[in-house]
């Protein structure tokens, strides 16, 4: 089986981590600056932060191999 090549860009798994990225960025500002959120935004954030450990472990475009 022939290995090709793939740009980060083409691979779901990238963008995933990277909505996870932002989530995850957004609510730790916000908590960094006292902001008051419901409880699911935590939940959610600690959702996300799994996929994202996920997606940077398992994505075969960083290699750039796909």
């Amino acid at each position: 089986m022939e290995i090709q090549t793939q740009s980060r860009t083409k691979s779901p798994i990238f963008w995933v981590g990277m909505v996870s990225a932002v989530y995850t960025a957004v609510v730790n500002a916000g908590a960094a600056a006292g902001v008051e959120m419901p409880w699911i935004v935590g939940a959610i954030g600690v959702g996300l932060s799994t996929v994202l450990v996920y997606c940077n472990g398992n994505n075969p475009s960083i290699k750039g191999q796909y």
